[in-house]
């Protein structure tokens, strides 16, 4: 584990302050490729977030560090509703396929309930034209 994922921020930046010196700041003319310039990209955002970098208490709370869950889930739901095979020829009925998407996917009784409130008649999804008898 980094020193940056144990809570010592301060202790990473100041290590890349001393390797900073021993290269010297990035040229005016700098690109973004530039090892000194990246050198002093990386060392800005770690003082610019130094307040959220908390890992080592998050952890202990329990709480996520990573985006990696979500972006599963995101490359999931985009698999799913954007797969080869699935044309949305209605870009009206594309939310309501997301929703019942992302409650098939959930871990709990959102499925089931999401279909118990749904609008139409119990076999239908949609409900019956209004000259036509139920």
């Amino acid at each position: 584990m980094t020193s940056v994922g144990r809570g010592q921020v301060g202790d990473v930046i100041g290590e890349l302050d001393q390797h900073q010196g021993r290269l010297g700041p990035p040229p005016d003319d700098a690109t973004a490729g530039n090892p000194r310039e990246q050198l002093r990209l990386r060392r800005g955002y770690l003082e610019n977030n130094r307040q959220r970098m908390h890992y080592d208490e998050y952890r202990r709370q329990g709480l996520p560090t990573t985006s990696a869950w979500i972006e599963s889930a995101v490359k999931e739901m985009n698999c799913r509703v954007k797969g080869t095979v699935m044309f949305r020829n209605n870009p009206d009925g594309t939310e309501p396929i997301l929703h019942i998407r992302a409650a098939a996917l959930s871990d709990d009784d959102r499925l089931p309930r999401f279909l118990a409130r749904r609008s139409g008649r119990a076999i239908l999804r949609r409900p019956a034209p209004a000259n036509q008898a139920a």
